[in-house]
């Protein structure tokens, strides 16, 4: 696709696409090797995420043969089951599935490298920055199970990187991975779309907050009126087409896209799920103790605040957990954000 895309504009080195399509097959190699190493015998992974997959896999077409009668299959966001499925039926390896967890990894790892090396990153520096970027907490704990929290950080950086490679360079090839990246986030889970949709109206924030009220429009027209039809496009793709058998058919059957998590009937699953101290308390307070707690997974119990520099053998027991309930992000998360907060003012 690079090669048909590319070859009338610029000068194609052969040697590069050999090497590309080289580390491209050994990525995929390594990734479907790397899978099946450990079971995956996490709560949600064997409670309905692998029954997705299976059930696509043995021919259910959720838009024809009607409801499972499993309300979270029947009703949130399938992306990455139909991916896993493609897997599943071709090597008939229920493990493999875990297959994407890895080739996520390996797609935001190259997309940084990338991006750093367009901000003339050194070399010594690129790599390193990359390696950390992509291997997020969540990401990491989650790469042996079929949880799709995991996929949602690796897909918002991969979407960063092609809005910035979209707006630096209007090219075709640059829109199709944007194109890509925003069908495949918004079809991750519910909030990774909601995510997507912060992410991509970022640029255009951005021009109005530079600009001054006479300017928007000739900039607009400028500068930003094709990625605001692509963006629109890609979404009404993203939803109407490939997430059809989710958010079309929640809206239809049951009044809302976002069913069971919203709309009439809709199921609370936070309540259950939270630390039962959080019960009452307003979300600020939630989100402070969450991120500056010591890392711990509980539901009854109080988080207990710490000092965010610091790192107990407890928190370090408690952060291969899966779904970690309390500061999840990592026991140095808190102290991450606060020199963000101090390296952006």
């Amino acid at each position: 696709i690079f090669v048909l895309l590319q070859k009338k504009t610029i000068k194609v080195n052969y040697v590069e696409i050999t090497l590309s399509v080289l580390a491209f097959i050994f990525v995929i190699f390594l990734a479907f090797k790397i899978a099946p190493i450990y079971y995956d015998f996490s709560f949600d992974g064997q409670a309905y995420q692998q029954k997705g997959t299976i059930a696509l896999k043995e021919g259910w077409n959720p838009l024809y043969d009607g409801e499972l009668g499993d309300l979270w299959i029947d009703h949130y966001a399938k992306g990455n089951w139909y991916i896993s499925a493609v897997f599943y039926a071709a090597f008939d390896q229920l493990e493999l599935i875990k297959a994407y967890n890895f080739l996520m990894f390996f797609a935001v790892l190259f997309n940084l490298i990338a991006f750093l090396k367009n901000l003339n990153v050194h070399v010594l520096f690129n790599i390193p920055l990359a390696l950390v970027a992509a291997a997020n907490p969540v990401t990491i704990t989650q790469l042996f199970t079929t949880y799709n929290d995991g996929l949602i950080g690796p897909a918002l950086i991969c979407l960063m990187i092609s809005i910035y490679f979209a707006l630096k360079e209007k090219s075709t090839l640059n829109y199709c991975v944007f194109v890509a990246a925003i069908v495949i986030i918004s079809n991750i889970k519910f909030t990774a779309f909601g995510y997507a949709v912060i992410v991509c109206g970022v640029p255009i924030v951005y021009m109005i907050v530079t600009n001054t009220v006479r300017s928007w429009w000739s900039v607009f027209k400028k500068q930003y009126v094709h990625y605001v039809l692509i963006t629109v496009a890609s979404f009404l793709l993203a939803i109407l087409f490939v997430g059809s058998t989710s958010y079309v058919l929640n809206t239809i059957e049951h009044g809302h896209p976002f069913y069971p998590l919203a709309g009439e009937g809709k199921v609370d699953i936070m309540t259950a799920n939270m630390p039962q101290s959080f019960v009452g308390m307003s979300w600020s307070e939630k989100l402070f103790r969450s991120l500056f707690s010591e890392t711990a997974n509980f539901i009854e119990g109080e988080p207990k605040l710490k000092n965010p520099f610091t790192v107990s053998e407890r928190e370090v027991k408690s952060s291969g957990d899966v779904d970690i309930r309390i500061a999840g992000v990592g026991p140095l998360f808190g102290a991450s954000l606060i020199l963000t907060i101090i390296a952006a003012l």
